[in-house]
């Protein structure tokens, strides 16, 4: 799996003990794995790619960048 994500530009990125923590004590509508997205976007100046309509509204909200 490791090999296709390279051959296709997929860089695999494991977050962090804060930011698990971090996701895992901010409630709201927001599911764990997409306050996660959006804590990792956030950080690292990333584009969130979302349909979900409460993860894009909540990065419009923070200024993060969202596309579908």
């Amino acid at each position: 799996m490791t090999d296709d994500c390279v051959k296709f530009g997929i860089v695999l990125v494991e977050p962090g003990l804060d930011h698990v923590i971090s996701a895992s004590q901010d409630k709201g509508p927001l599911f764990f794995q997409d306050r996660l997205c959006l804590i990792l976007a956030k950080e690292y100046g990333w584009t969130c790619v979302s349909n979900d309509k409460p993860l894009r509204q909540k990065c419009l909200n923070e200024e993060v960048p969202v596309i579908w």
